[in-house]
């Protein structure tokens, strides 16, 4: 019995002793995954707040790319706006600077679909007229270091042109000669293109024309078209014309005959070798052909005179080959001049329907053409901006205390300015803050006197429009009503409005300084003054004339004078790019 008690003892404490050890591996088995546990979340929470940090940082360097476009953005609207865009202008960085956001940003100009990627082959340059889209790229870091995290964005924006053509030339005897007087030390200069659509033209007495002279012959060609020079007359661009072009005397020393461009005549050319110089003014921009004599007709040099006469490239006529006095006609260099039969000339644009296949669109007449101005013309705008006055007995005070667009209508018949047949308005001085429009009656002349000096705002000055209303029969010719012409005169005086003189009639002009401004003139006009051409446009919407420009020809050779509104529209598409 003793010793199976001893036995059973023994058994039970051995069970005793495994269910300890088993205890013990249970307790270091719950230990080991808690351990695992710990360190699985240990590594979870470091992997949450290092991605954090990296998502901070990429986050960050995509708000430094969007600062980075929006930056660029910025300074090309502004220097869109003030015309000062420069390659500067097109790329911003701000990496290496105390403080973020931190960026490296560049713009280009492109032309064509919208792009998708940016284009290493087209340098960053501003956007022109010819723009159709401005692509932005823009890498932002997310610290102040090229080896942070980065974002790189490719933004590309429409780019919006809207073109507004202007009338073109109106510096123009449109029914008459238009020729200055003057000689010796008096020089007349008129600075902008001049163009007479109908009769002839004579440039003499020490004037000149800094710009193109455009001589048209009429709607057809028919009426007029042909050029006079003589002594002193200097045009510092082409001569265009449909008929002969021909001149005599002049003196290289005191009285020379100059042309700055080129002579293109549809008819003969017949000149004088005495200090005449054809293509002074070429630049390589002007094209190979610039300073040429370019003949519809035969073409003779004489050898007139004892000063040798220059032309910079060739010398074309038909039917038969240009007549050349060896001795007297050289090239600018000293070399012999020659000439050769070549086709006639092609006018770009042409001057009228004769050259345009029977019709007068798109020709420099048509550019040019005659705005009718007549008692029925609004010139108050609707809704009416402009204040009309009727026969203020002090124009100055009317002009001086005028707080927007003003209209002095002098044209009743009871009116105190009118004396017979003629309507004087007399200007002793004073300030012109706004723009101003003096009406004429049609039948009577006009005669405008300036006394004093006139003043106004610098930028953009104001404009004084003097209108001899048309009689609106549909022919300029018969428009005037009066055979005498008008008159406007200055004394030695100082004015800073643009001066626009309108009238069916002729016009004789003497003026002191420089006048800016456009003469609108439909007979022959004199002048005795020196004249600045520059655009005027009466603004009370809608207007009874179109913006009136300076220029036929622009700086691509366009015809017509167009400007261009330039301006960043609105995004089209954005996208993250490696």
């Amino acid at each position: 019995m003793l010793l199976i008690h001893e036995l059973s003892d023994r058994w039970r404490r051995s069970q005793h002793k495994n269910d300890e050890g088993v205890a013990l591996v249970l307790v270091v088995f719950v230990m080991l995954i808690g351990l695992i546990a710990t360190a699985t979340i240990a590594a979870a929470i470091f992997f949450v707040t290092n991605g954090n940090i990296t998502n901070r940082s990429n986050t960050q360097a995509f708000v430094a790319a969007e600062s980075g476009r929006d930056t660029v953005v910025a300074a090309l609207v502004a220097a869109n706006a003030a015309g000062t865009c420069s390659t500067a202008t097109m790329s911003a960085s701000s990496v290496g600077q105390p403080s973020g956001p931190y960026f490296s940003t560049k713009a280009q100009s492109i032309t064509g679909a919208a792009p998708s990627a940016w284009n290493n082959g087209v340098a960053p340059a501003c956007p022109t007229q010819n723009t159709n889209y401005i692509v932005i790229q823009s890498t932002g870091y997310g610290t102040n270091s090229v080896s942070a995290e980065k974002t790189t964005t490719l933004s590309v924006y429409q780019w919006q042109v809207v073109s507004h053509t202007s009338q073109s030339g109106t510096m123009a005897g449109t029914n008459g000669s238009f020729h200055g007087v003057g000689g010796g030390s008096s020089s007349n200069t008129l600075k902008g293109d001049l163009v007479v659509r109908t009769s002839n033209y004579t440039c003499s007495g020490s004037s000149v024309i800094d710009g193109d002279l455009w001589v048209l012959g009429g709607s057809d060609g028919t009426n007029g078209g042909n050029v006079t020079i003589t002594g002193g007359c200097d045009i510092t661009g082409n001569i265009f014309a449909n008929g002969s072009v021909t001149s005599n005397g002049g003196n290289a020393g005191s009285n020379p005959i100059t042309i700055g461009k080129s002579i293109i005549a549809g008819g003969l050319v017949s000149m004088d070798s005495n200090g005449v110089t054809v293509g002074a003014n070429c630049v390589a921009a002007d094209g190979a052909n610039c300073g040429q004599i370019a003949s519809g007709g035969t073409v003779t040099l004489s050898g007139t005179g004892p000063n040798v006469g220059t032309v910079l490239t060739t010398v074309t006529g038909r039917p038969t080959a240009p007549v050349i006095s060896a001795s007297n006609w050289k090239h600018p260099d000293g070399t012999a001049l020659t000439g050769s039969v070549g086709a006639a000339p092609a006018f770009s644009p042409p001057l009228n329907s004769s050259q345009n296949g029977g019709s007068t669109a798109g020709t420099v007449y048509a550019m040019t053409s005659w705005i009718e101005f007549g008692t029925g013309t609004a010139w108050q705008g609707a809704p009416a901006v402009a204040t009309k006055l009727t026969c203020p007995a002090n124009p100055d005070t009317a002009l001086s205390t005028a707080t927007g667009p003003v209209i002095l209508d002098y044209s009743g018949s009871s009116c105190f300015a009118t004396s017979g047949n003629t309507t004087t308005i007399t200007l002793t001085g004073g300030n012109v803050p706004t723009d101003a429009v003096f009406l004429i009656a049609p039948g009577k002349s006009m005669k405008v006197q300036i006394n004093g000096n006139l003043g106004g705002p610098s930028s953009p000055t104001s404009q004084i429009f003097f209108v001899h209303q048309s009689l609106n029969t549909g022919n300029v010719a018969t428009d005037c009503g009066r055979p005498s012409g008008d008159s406007f005169t200055t004394g030695a005086v100082t004015i800073a409005p643009r001066i626009m003189v309108y009238t069916p009639c002729g016009l004789n002009g003497t003026w002191t300084g420089t006048l800016t401004g456009q003469f609108y003139v439909g007979g022959s006009m004199t002048y005795n003054g020196n004249f600045t051409c520059t655009p005027m446009s009466w603004n009370p919407s809608p207007s009874p004339m179109p913006n009136m420009d300076c220029k036929i020809l622009g700086s691509g050779g366009a015809a017509g004078s167009t400007t261009y509104t330039l301006s960043l529209g609105s995004m089209v598409s954005q996208a993250e790019i490696p």
